[in-house]
């Protein structure tokens, strides 16, 4: 009769099988992107592209918002939007915007983040490809075989020491009434 929210580690592997008790916490979009931008300028990744689907929805300017700001926050990493309506175009439209990153993040579907990465590791075998935590690893490794090798799956979880989320507050209530130290 306990419930378990965002356990750690939260791990794929953690999550299947799942238990009806545990429940797994997600960052939410715009801190996965953020946290991509934060770990390409820590691994000295200067340019980068954020490569969305085209599907008419807000999605892709919120996204690019967040990394905009997560980018300048950096002062060194040079951040470049593409959209695209299929997944076969991010190289092509990388190549002509003139613009030479360094690594690649996209978001969006999962099939389509993984098709975006097959492409762009075809295209630039060695480049950092980045996607979000929708594709899990087992979808990537069902799309792409074994050219999932090598994709770098955001796993952002929010943090416990913050409490500006009511789900964080009420964990932080409860584990200092029932384990106070």
């Amino acid at each position: 009769d306990l419930w378990v929210i965002n356990p750690v580690p939260g791990a794929e592997a953690f999550r299947r099988p799942g238990h009806a008790k545990a429940l797994h916490v997600r960052a939410s979009d715009g801190d996965q992107v953020r946290r991509i931008v934060q770990h390409a300028s820590t691994i000295g990744i200067r340019r980068l592209t954020l490569a969305t689907e085209n599907d008419g929805t807000p999605v892709a300017a919120s996204l690019w918002h967040a990394a905009s700001q997560a980018a300048s926050a950096t002062g060194s990493l040079e951040l470049q939007h593409i959209q695209v309506d299929k997944p076969d175009q991010v190289s092509d439209a990388i190549a002509k915007s003139g613009f030479k990153p360094q690594g690649v993040a996209s978001a969006g579907p999962p099939p389509f983040m993984a098709r975006v990465a097959q492409h762009i590791r075809q295209a630039s075998p060695g480049m950092h490809v980045y996607v979000m935590s929708y594709l899990t690893s087992a979808a990537a490794h069902a799309l792409l075989g074994p050219e999932a090798q090598g994709i770098a799956i955001a796993q952002v979880f929010p943090n416990v020491n913050r409490s500006s989320m009511p789900l964080i507050r009420e964990f932080r209530s409860a584990m200092q009434r029932h384990h106070p130290t």
